[in-house]
């Protein structure tokens, strides 16, 4: 029933079918060694693994996860394939991705300093900005000790702020 739904054929029309039109080119040349002779290929061996696109009734490429197990006993040769259709995993890829991009160009782009610190006061992040501000590379500030960039007078309220001190301040 699934594959029917992914596919846009009939039950009866998926069993009759050239399935070569179901899938890429590519994935051929797997179906066909098995249905060969190839006498290294054993019942359970995984043939293919990964991503791939299946072409549905329309010819519409979708994006699967797809796993060809070879299925033998000693008077049969068949493929067992499982399918996954990751349509939704790829649009929220596409959405994180999207999301990423916009973040890095507002934090990156901001006229403030913005950094992450572990709670060793080691900068874990550090925008354009802040690169600019402390005239330093950015690669040279990552891993550094921030205290190390800062007034002696400013020392006391950096260990507060990384003992934990204000993290209840909203």
């Amino acid at each position: 029933a699934a594959a029917c739904l992914l596919s846009g054929y009939a039950r009866p029309e998926l069993m009759d079918s050239d399935h070569k039109r179901l899938f890429p080119l590519e994935l051929h040349t797997v179906l066909e060694t098995i249905l060969q002779e190839d006498k290294s290929i054993k019942d359970g061996d995984i043939l293919f693994e990964g991503e791939n696109d299946f072409i549905n009734k329309e010819n519409e490429l979708i994006p699967v996860t797809l796993r060809l197990i070879a299925v033998m006993d000693t008077q049969h040769k068949s493929v067992l394939g499982i399918i996954h259709d990751i349509r939704d995993l790829k649009d929220l890829e596409a959405r994180l991705a999207l999301s990423q991009a916009r973040y890095k160009s507002i934090v990156e782009n901001v006229n403030e300093t913005i950094m992450m610190l572990d709670k060793e006061g080691k900068v874990l992040f550090i925008n354009k900005t802040g690169e600019h501000l402390l005239e330093k590379e950015r690669k040279l500030l990552l891993g550094a000790k921030f205290r190390d960039y800062i007034c002696e007078s400013e020392l006391p309220v950096l260990e507060d702020i990384l003992a934990g001190k204000y993290n209840d301040i909203r």
